[in-house]
């Protein structure tokens, strides 16, 4: 109890347990750091602010030196008509989430709070998987996950992805177990590709559907 309420206004609140029972090992913060903002509806301020993102620039540049033609990358990148998911990067130049995403914490607060949802998903499955077989299949899709908890009735977690073109997705997702009921909604500076995180999403629940 007086974990919880040291760390009052954060999701601790919500999953009524200390972080780290419910916030992944390497986005904790360290004690000694209490320099973070509370945000009251947020609450990911125990996450570790410290951890870098991943260096994007290297991989665009290594996708884009692997294709002599830059104009065809411009024109692939344009193609909205895809349907290519997350676990197919590799050399396509169409759009495609990246392996090897990371955020920090605080940047992942900031776009929460202040980016609009673009679309949201409502899907009842056939069956109700874990906390961890569902950060598991998400992650093979390049969808990564930030903060989970089973709150009892239900599992929440918050994922995020970035695609080929830097551009992130964040997603809260609550799973409720009496009927297997999954919603998520999702955000990002990138509306018109915001379906196509959804439709990823989606394929990583095929085991499930």
């Amino acid at each position: 109890k007086q974990k919880l309420f040291e760390e009052f206004n954060t999701l601790s609140v919500i999953y009524e347990k200390p972080s780290e029972q419910f916030i992944e090992p390497q986005y904790r913060e360290s004690k000694s750091d209490e320099t973070n903002p509370v945000d009251e509806d947020f609450g990911l301020d125990d996450l570790d602010d410290s951890r870098p993102a991943a260096d994007m620039h290297q991989n665009i540049v290594q996708e884009t030196v692997a294709n002599d033609n830059s104009a065809d990358i411009l024109g692939d990148l344009l193609d909205l008509g895809t349907n290519t998911t997350g676990s197919e990067a590799g050399n396509d130049s169409r759009w495609h989430l990246m392996s090897g995403a990371s955020i920090d914490q605080n940047t992942f607060q900031s776009k929460w709070e202040s980016l609009p949802q673009a679309t949201f998903m409502d899907l009842h499955l056939c069956s109700t998987p874990t906390v961890e077989q569902l950060e598991s299949a998400a992650g093979q899709q390049n969808i990564m996950c930030i903060a989970s908890g089973d709150l009892g009735p239900e599992m929440k977690f918050y994922f995020y992805g970035q695609d080929s073109s830097l551009v992130f997705y964040f997603c809260e997702v609550g799973l409720t177990k009496s009927d297997s009921h999954f919603t998520a909604a999702i955000k990002t500076e990138n509306p018109k590709h915001a379906d196509e995180f959804a439709n990823i999403m989606t394929t990583a629940l095929m085991n499930f559907l």
